[in-house]
């Protein structure tokens, strides 16, 4: 008789270890030159991210690559399955659009283009560009490994839970009993609780630095600090 035939499955998308998947992977500056002058920005906002900015005349606006772990829902736009994984295409909104992509290992990716100033193109039409492109990539496997570890003094092989004292946040009203709830890779942090409007928050950015908008400039442990009220008045 024949030798039976067996086929390989097909890869099944997946983050894998989320402190060494590489987002940059995902995302790439050339597919999206038809909207303007690109430039790959690998260092901006939470190690879990990779931007490309796109400058076309007056107008600037970014397309994002976000790793994040999944929520217990769907978020909302309208989902379709693609390639072993879900596809949820979020309604425009103002200056943004977001397109996620749930994996098989309980994360997702996700897909931001973003206005920065003037007048953009379509925005869902620059997201559903970079969602090709890493889905590209997906179906492939695992997400790519970064290049090189990180550095031992980097906040990335630092937990955000750990830098604050869980008796020093209960004094907070409205956190009495509040347990931390970590973030994406150690690099997030939150504590809250439900029907109280209290949080406490600790977040990584490599972006912003301690710019003119951070706030008043203060020390805190010797270290270079700012502090300030949030726009709506009530977090600081």
């Amino acid at each position: 008789p024949a030798p039976e035939v067996v086929e390989a499955a097909a890869p099944v998308p997946a983050l894998g270890d989320p402190a060494t998947a590489d987002p940059c992977s995902l995302i790439r500056p050339e597919p999206l030159d038809r909207f303007g002058k690109t430039t790959l920005e690998a260092d901006s906002g939470n190690f879990d991210r990779c931007d490309v900015v796109i400058d076309s005349g007056q107008d600037r606006f970014t397309a994002q690559v976000q790793l994040d772990q999944a929520g217990t829902a769907l978020p909302e736009g309208v989902p379709e399955e693609r390639d072993g994984l879900v596809l949820v295409r979020g309604a425009p909104l103002p200056g943004e659009c977001v397109r996620t992509m749930r994996l098989s290992d309980g994360n997702d990716v996700r897909v931001i283009a973003r206005l920065v100033n003037g007048t953009p193109p379509d925005l869902c039409a620059v997201a559903d560009v970079v969602t090709e492109t890493a889905l590209a990539v997906l179906v492939r496997g695992p997400v790519p490994r970064r290049e090189a570890a990180f550095d031992p003094g980097s906040l990335a092989v630092v937990d955000a839970c750990g830098l604050l004292d869980p008796a020093v946040v209960r004094t907070v009203a409205g956190l009495e009993t509040a347990e931390p709830d970590p973030g994406f890779a150690g690099w997030y942090c939150d504590w809250e609780l439900l029907n109280t409007t209290a949080s406490v928050v600790v977040t990584y950015d490599r972006n912003r630095g301690i710019s003119r908008n951070a706030g008043d400039r203060i020390q805190v442990a010797g270290r270079e600090a700012a502090s300030r009220a949030d726009a709506d008045g009530v977090g600081c």
